[in-house]
């Protein structure tokens, strides 16, 4: 069914599509959609920040436990993480006395939260189908230190747009953390151009040229030959 009816795919990031590639599915019939992502309207009165965040569901696979060990090693570093925990109820007897809980924050509140920070860290431990924390934190100018794995690469574009780190390394993670922390100008620069390269890639007007596109790639191709007709 997923290979004989099926006219084009569209995948999240070149990370998933070369998984599908894989796993058998035809190459010639899929293309790169992306996450669509709003940024803010102006980075002109964008500062450094105050505090390391995390925005996203607190769970196993989203790396929490590297976060919180790198956090314990900077200690003169404050970090807030935005998320609901009922799937580690227990995470907050593991944090350090510089990191703190904040639960689930409502959407319209997201942009001060990000807006008052100085970087976003994204630790996920999994293959990320896209890593849309990432890209909103770009979109809103700030600096993005994740691991290395799935797409994020795709999105954070390594000593440009934030930096890259091996995923589970805590003391890795915690070196970057500082060596970001300790240049908020370098921290401004690396949020600008992540703002730039996320409204070139994933702004409303882009997405919507590259979703047309997907669907005259789909009407030129045609239905595929199914295989129920190609054995009969």
């Amino acid at each position: 069914m997923f290979v004989d009816h099926v006219w084009l795919y569209a995948c999240l990031a070149h990370a998933q599509m070369e998984v599908l590639v894989d796993a058998g599915y035809p190459p010639e019939r899929m293309e790169v959609l992306g996450n669509i992502v709003e940024p803010i309207d102006s980075i002109g009165h964008t500062h450094p920040g105050r505090y390391v965040a995390f925005a996203g569901r607190v769970s196993p696979e989203k790396g929490i436990k590297v976060l919180l060990e790198a956090a314990r090693s900077c200690q003169d570093i404050p970090f807030r993480i935005a998320g609901n925990i009922q799937t580690m109820p227990d995470i907050l007897g593991l944090a350090p006395a510089n990191c703190r809980f904040l639960g689930h924050i409502d959407p319209e509140k997201m942009p001060q939260f990000y807006s008052d920070s100085r970087m976003v860290v994204v630790p996920s431990l999994w293959h990320e189908p896209f890593g849309l924390s990432a890209a909103e934190a770009q979109a809103h100018a700030k600096p993005v230190v994740c691991s290395r794995i799935g797409a994020l690469p795709e999105i954070v574009v390594d000593e440009v747009t934030g930096l890259l780190f091996e995923p589970g390394d805590a003391a890795g993670l915690a070196a970057k953390i500082r060596y970001l922390w300790a240049r908020p100008e370098l921290c401004l620069s690396m949020g600008k151009a992540g703002w730039q390269r996320t409204k070139e890639l994933y702004g409303p007007e882009r997405y919507y040229q590259r979703l047309v596109g997907v669907y005259q790639k789909a009407i030129s191709l045609g239905p595929p030959q199914c295989r129920s007709r190609r054995t009969s």
